[in-house]
């Protein structure tokens, strides 16, 4: 059986897709996302990935909400950083 991982572990090392997702940035946004959404935010999962990657905001929603997702965002990049 852990020959099989090492292969499997070797192939997908080898095939680059560790480097073509940014998996930490992904969980981020997904946290951030679904932890405003039980709060009551109106900005869907790609309005709040284009505003914690591009700062652009979402046509037609509320300032609350991009506040709301902005400050979740610096917690969390904050508790990280203490960890």
């Amino acid at each position: 059986m852990w020959k099989d991982l090492t292969t499997y572990r070797k192939v997908y090392l080898d095939s680059g897709l560790s480097k073509a997702i940014d998996y930490e940035k992904f969980s981020m946004i997904s946290i951030v996302y679904n932890s405003t959404k039980i709060e009551g935010c109106s900005l869907s999962e790609n309005d709040t990935k284009l505003l914690l990657e591009n700062n652009l905001t979402a046509k037609g929603k509320p300032l609350t909400d991009h506040l709301m997702v902005k400050d979740h965002y610096e917690a969390l990049l904050y508790l990280k950083n203490l960890a």
